[in-house]
């Protein structure tokens, strides 16, 4: 077959032959492409990513002049051209039971290497320019016989081991003919070129499109695209054989090894590849473990933490590297996490790292609440002892309410020191009491508010020590409009807001 393959081309170049024959050596490099993408094994929800195939071309061209100006011209000619694409599939496995024991594809490459002997048939229109040197551009069409090809298809398979399994299929011997899955001995194209004739030499620049399909599968049918970079020079005598070059001796020719001087393989283009995961070294981020290419030649993260799955103790759900790949939980659920949550058992609060708000005196009063929180006292005397009889809180109670102050002054009214007095007796009959005044305003938080509330608590005390109770016995604290008993005491001026506390102890 390919002998008879290379007698029609030969004979199809010498048919042009005539007084002004002339026949040139073509030689540069191409790029190809497959439409739709070529896949062994296509799968309508797998993620796809192509990559051009870049071959040699190299052969002979023949010009026949139709115009006796020479500058129309009929080309013809035989030229091996190298064909191909590689196509990486990443396999939906999102709904694949892992646990059954069986292999499932993760992802898989294609790589489709098809050499032809093409002979075109062209329109060739020369422009001269100055000198020796014309512009050229043609257009026709081209038939392409198929020489030989292969395909290699390489698996990576995962279960429930940590470990990909790999798999490479080659295959040498293509199936030949017009039947499906086979690939068509011949198929045609239609091409463009243009460029620039200097004298004897010409470089040009060639573009062709499949009209007819090159294989066709049950579902779908396949065509070239190729751009080729040609140099050429007209000869007198048939040209020497092109020597493909190998200096690294790793099977990938020179011209299309990426690193010409380091053994590679040919899936990664000439490049070393040492832990054998199908990814060149210089491009593997992990190029001592095996990786696919969706991970940038590292193993899987499935769920996209940046923890492997072979460290990842929750490999299912996204966590940080810090916590092995496992989300962060709040088991209390106060809405402070248990990587900061002193006490990750107890519901608490943010303003105490997740635990309750402390009880210091352990008096079953917080110390928010608790107006004598160093020392054990009663829910009702917030917190304090309560060494008086009800009769005496009731009458405590009842003074603090009747307290009042002269308008916008510090100074205590008149009528507000019968009630001071029986607090006074209290005091008095009571030597072991203390007694705790809190001034209190209304309105919003601020400084005024503040200083004003303790200017008013020290009025009371003062009185107080003008009755003879030692000033050590008594604390005052301006509490400002930090504490309201309204409702609405945040926003608005409420004269129920506006009062003194007093709490023995």
């Amino acid at each position: 077959m390919r002998r008879l393959i290379l007698s029609l081309a030969i004979s199809a170049l010498f048919t042009t032959a005539n007084a002004q024959f002339s026949v040139a050596i073509v030689a540069g490099p191409q790029v190809s492409s497959v439409s739709p993408n070529f896949s062994l094994q296509p799968d309508t929800s797998s993620n796809y990513s192509v990559t051009k195939h870049t071959g040699l071309s190299f052969g002979f061209i023949a010009n026949s002049p139709l115009s006796k100006r020479q500058t129309l011209f009929f080309r013809t000619g035989a030229i091996y051209s190298a064909r191909g694409s590689q196509t990486y599939q990443a396999f939906n496995t999102g709904n694949v039971n892992l646990a059954d024991g069986d292999l499932h594809l993760s992802e898989a490459t294609t790589n489709l290497k098809l050499n032809y002997i093409d002979i075109p048939l062209n329109l060739l229109y020369k422009f001269p320019l100055k000198g020796k040197t014309k512009f050229l551009l043609g257009a026709g069409g081209q038939a392409s016989l198929f020489y030989n090809g292969s395909t290699d298809f390489t698996t990576v398979s995962i279960d429930t081991s940590t470990k990909p399994h790999y798999k490479q299929v080659i295959n040498k011997d293509l199936p030949v003919g017009t039947a499906n899955n086979k690939y068509r001995t011949i198929h045609f194209s239609a091409n463009a070129l243009t460029g620039f004739e200097f004298g004897r030499a010409f470089i040009t620049l060639g573009y062709s499109q499949g009209i007819t399909d090159f294989l066709k599968s049950d579902d779908q049918s396949f065509k070239h695209k190729t751009i080729t970079f040609n140099l050429g020079i007209f000869l007198g005598n048939p040209s020497k054989t092109v020597v493909v070059k190998d200096k690294d001796k790793d099977g990938v020719p020179d011209d299309e090894d990426v690193c010409p001087e380091l053994p590679g393989t040919a899936l990664t283009k000439g490049c070393p590849d040492k832990d054998g995961d199908g990814i060149a070294d210089r491009e593997d981020k992990c190029p001592d473990i095996p990786g696919t290419l969706r991970n940038k030649g590292c193993p899987l993260d499935s769920d996209g933490d940046g923890t492997r799955d072979e460290d990842d103790k929750c490999p299912g759900q996204a966590g940080p590297v810090e916590n092995h790949g496992c989300p962060l939980l709040d088991k209390d659920r106060d809405g402070v996490l248990d990587n900061g949550d002193k006490c990750p058992d107890v519901p608490g609060t943010k303003k105490y790292n997740g635990c309750p708000v402390p009880d210091t005196d352990q008096d079953g009063v917080n110390d928010e609440e608790d107006q004598c929180p160093t020392v054990a006292g009663n829910k009702d005397n917030h917190g304090c002892p309560n060494k008086i009889t009800k009769e005496q809180q009731q009458k405590i109670e009842y003074a603090a309410k009747r307290i009042q102050f002269e308008f916008k002054s510090t100074a205590l009214s008149p009528s507000s020191f019968p009630v001071l007095d029986e607090v006074a007796d209290i005091l008095k009959n009571n030597p072991t009491l203390k007694i705790r005044i809190e001034g209190h305003t209304s309105g919003p938080v601020k400084e005024s508010n503040t200083v004003l509330s303790q200017k008013r608590a020290d009025s009371v005390k003062d009185y107080f020590v003008s009755k003879g109770i030692a000033s050590d016995r008594i604390e005052s604290i301006g509490m400002g409009s930090s504490k309201h008993i309204s409702k609405d005491g945040d926003t608005k001026e409420n004269p129920v807001d506006r009062r003194v506390e007093l709490i023995i102890f």
